[in-house]
């Protein structure tokens, strides 16, 4: 996995991709009220 950004957010997100799942820490102040967006780039084989 190459990167994870929350839409709307300037912000970097960290992130672990882990044998249960992919693990990301959210930023302390949310972009928005009702959903959140998620853009993952996968590195290309």
């Amino acid at each position: 996995m190459q990167s994870v950004e929350l839409v709307g957010s300037d912000g970097k997100l960290q992130f672990k991709q882990q044998d249960d799942g992919l693990h990301i820490q959210l930023p302390a102040r949310n972009p928005g009220k009702y959903a959140y967006v998620y853009k993952i780039a996968f590195l290309e084989k």
